[in-house]
């Protein structure tokens, strides 16, 4: 007969940590490392209604009508679950168009997915009417099947949503091998810290640009600026034993480039800013955010991806000088405690990245 304490035992209720009616958690695939190369499908896209321009007639580039564009994604693996990521890199006429945000998908073996055409409408966030062209670009550590599906239907009667189809198509993409962006991106943009240049100058007498800008030792800096733990401020020229002599008034460009691995996501950058007297901030050819002071810093953080570009981008700082009453001359400067971050964001081969182009000047204009 079992004693008192076994029955005890048998007989307690088990707990559970969720309802029967709640299924248990699936397990998450988790990315522990990440491949050297990846496999890349670029899928031509044409979708929405092209537009009837009657001053093209006779050198049209498609006929008037609605296209549509439906991919279709395979993971032909027998035992393999594969997430890949996808994005619309646009092509408009006669300039590079918008590149799109990565998103992700996950296939299980043997399963299909489709991406259509207002999908990358909605990514875009235009009507699904719009005319789009330009590739789906889809990257993978694993081989997929990938087939496009093109139709072509004739302009809409009156009263009527769609023409009938006219013309179909199905095309397999093949795939190329790429080097992957595998590895995170950290910079330290401070000043004082990493190399800035001095790329444009408007002022009496006039500076010679590009150049290097100088770094002013803590010992030389006007008595009247803070300092900032991490950066040291630059300036428009320098003397011996006088790293920051007066300047007419006047606006200064200092700028500092960097390369991002056309794989990259969540790019942010974080600035701390000190200046003499003000600055308009630019990433590539957008106005980002000001600042002004040197007394207390200003805090401007970027993180919408759409100002990031593949390749290289530059950071720009239009110092303006003022025009002081009774002062033809007097100091400006710049100081910043900035950090780029970017996942997969550095590129697998600095020979190819180099900063080829860095002293282009983005803002095209100083006033």
């Amino acid at each position: 007969m079992p004693s008192q304490r076994e029955k005890t035992k048998s007989t307690k209720p088990i707990e559970s940590a969720a309802s029967p009616s709640t299924p248990p958690p699936i397990p998450v695939p988790m990315d522990r490392s990440r491949p050297c190369q990846e496999l890349q499908y670029a899928t031509k896209l044409v979708s929405g209604l092209a537009p009837r321009d009657p001053a093209a007639i006779g050198r049209e580039i498609l006929a008037p009508g609605r296209y549509y564009t439906a991919i279709n994604i395979h993971n032909p693996a027998t035992c393999k679950t594969v997430t890949f990521r996808w994005k619309f890199a646009e092509a408009s006429p006669g300039r590079p168009g918008q590149i799109t945000r990565f998103l992700h998908l996950t296939l299980r073996p043997d399963e299909a997915i489709e991406i259509e055409g207002y999908m990358v409408a909605q990514l875009l966030d235009v009507s699904p009417n719009d005319f789009l062209k330009g590739f789906v670009v889809i990257e993978s550590p694993c081989p997929l099947d990938v087939v496009a599906v093109y139709a072509v239907g004739e302009e809409a009667q009156r009263g009527q949503p769609a023409g009938k189809i006219v013309a179909f198509h199905t095309e397999r993409v093949p795939e190329r091998r790429i080097a992957s962006c595998r590895d995170d991106l950290k910079l330290d943009l401070s000043t004082g810290v990493t190399e800035w240049t001095l790329v444009d100058a408007t002022s009496t007498p006039p500076i010679a640009v590009p150049r290097p800008a100088n770094v002013v030792e803590p010992a030389d800096q006007n008595a009247s600026w803070s300092s900032q733990p991490g950066a040291k401020w630059i300036s428009v020229r320098g003397v011996a034993h006088d790293l920051n002599p007066p300047i007419g008034p006047g606006f200064f460009t200092f700028q500092r480039c960097f390369t991002l691995c056309s794989g990259f996501e969540n790019a942010r950058l974080d600035l701390s800013i000190l200046v003499d007297n003000q600055a308009t901030i630019w990433l590539n050819n957008t106005v980002v955010g000001s600042a002004a002071g040197f007394t207390s810093p200003v805090s401007v953080s970027i993180a919408d991806q759409r100002l990031f570009l593949p390749g290289l981008n530059c950071l720009s700082f239009v110092v303006q000088n003022y025009d002081v009453e009774d002062e033809p001359q007097n100091p400006t400067g710049l100081n910043v405690v900035g950090s780029l971050t970017a996942e997969r964001g550095d590129c697998p081969d600095c020979g190819c990245c180099s900063d080829c182009g860095a002293e282009t000047v983005y803002p095209h204009t100083t006033t």
